[in-house]
């Protein structure tokens, strides 16, 4: 408030000054009275000799301009995290507007997924206010991260902005691999580990037979070695390993679980062969002993879908018996390659199906080994050993 004292107005005809509004953005009044030199000696009541007041006021422009949001970078950028200022400050014809009242409070709203400040009170400042907004999980089981910003003035005018996060999702089932393989055991490795997968949820070996329990359940895991170890080792092995990832495990469609799991069969079969007990071959003579199947176990030869098959014996005995090759002519074999290499001793006789079906024929010999016996007047004697 302006006072001017006598020693600035004594013995003055007139006296002019300026008043100047502080706040444009507030209401400003003031009043103005005077008295002159004769009242100066009076004894009369003071009120009595002062002039009536001259009062003038300066109402504001009503403030209708609502706040200002702006995302930084923009959110069509599919960026993960933007930075919000808001302030409320506006332009009319390149200059500032002074009617504007200032920030009072910025809140959130429908935030799932998404990092955001508590609710801000800003006391009126016009000034930039500056945050960070954050997706917390780029690849949450959710499909969208989202927040609403709310913002209002001093004013009461307010602005909101929704900003919506498309979260990729995860298109790809488990991948079942083989690592290792033993008479006794197949070691694999369940992973779930691509860019955008979520991990696994449950993986288990189904409809085992003579293979040792295996389960795991999950909530996210990215690799999973397992080990599926047959319970009785001369036995074969059967079983189905099953593995869904989290997503599908959260999804209640049928068809979208599917197509988040993945299943392998495991199979260690054992099929054990012998060879015929004896055989009395004349000399100089080609003789033909069969492989035969051991008595099946708990599964049967075309169940077992062999499509190779390896085995090594020796001659022990008389070196009047040599090895010519082997004949799978009207055995399980027909349809095999069959050949067979000698190394040190040891003849080594491999099959391959040449038409991509297994052996099927358990009462059937598996291939028929020729052996030549020598022209002697002594009886000799060998052994074939497996």
């Amino acid at each position: 408030m302006f006072e001017p004292t006598r020693a600035i107005t004594r013995n003055r005809g007139s006296f002019d000054f300026t008043v100047e509004v502080k706040d444009t953005s507030q209401f400003a009044s003031f009043c103005v009275r005077a008295k002159d030199l004769a009242d100066s000696s009076s004894l009369a009541p003071i009120t009595h000799w002062w002039s009536t007041d001259t009062c003038l006021n300066r109402d504001t422009v009503k403030d209708t301009w609502a706040p200002n949001i702006i995302l930084n970078p923009a959110p069509t950028t599919s960026t993960s995290s933007v930075t919000v200022t808001i302030n409320d400050v506006h332009l009319l014809n390149g200059d500032t507007i002074g009617w504007d009242r200032g920030i009072d409070s910025i809140w959130f709203t429908n935030a799932l997924g998404m990092a955001v400040p508590p609710t801000i009170h800003r006391g009126c400042t016009t000034d930039d206010t500056s945050f960070d907004i954050v997706v917390t999980n780029a690849n949450s089981l959710d499909s969208i991260a989202s927040v609403c910003v709310h913002v209002v003035d001093c004013a009461g005018n307010q602005r909101d902005t929704c900003w919506v996060y498309l979260v990729r999702q995860d298109n790809l089932p488990p991948n079942i691999q083989s690592t290792a393989y033993s008479r006794t055991k197949l070691d694999l490795v369940v992973t779930d580990s691509t860019r955008y997968d979520r991990g696994l949820r449950h993986t288990i070996l189904d409809s085992a037979a003579n293979f040792d329990s295996l389960e795991s359940w999950d909530s996210g895991r990215q690799v999973l070695p397992v080990s599926a170890k047959a319970t009785k080792p001369n036995q074969s092995s059967y079983g189905v390993l099953r593995s869904i990832d989290l997503f599908g495990s959260r999804s209640t469609s049928t068809l979208e679980q599917n197509q988040h799991s993945a299943s392998i069969p495991l199979s260690i079969w054992v099929e054990d062969i012998r060879f015929r007990p004896s055989t009395l071959a004349k000399q100089s003579q080609d003789i033909k002993i069969p492989v035969l199947f051991a008595p099946p176990d708990t599964f049967k030869l075309a169940r077992k879908g062999i499509l190779k098959y390896q085995f090594a014996f020796q001659l022990i005995g008389d070196n009047g018996f040599t090895f010519v090759g082997v004949d799978p002519a009207l055995t399980a074999s027909y349809h095999f390659d069959v050949s067979a290499t000698q190394t040190a001793g040891t003849i080594t006789v491999t099959g391959v199906s040449n038409d991509g079906r297994p052996l099927i024929e358990q009462d059937s010999a598996l291939v028929y080994v020729i052996i030549h016996a020598q022209k002697d007047a002594t009886t000799r004697q060998t052994v074939l050993t497996l």
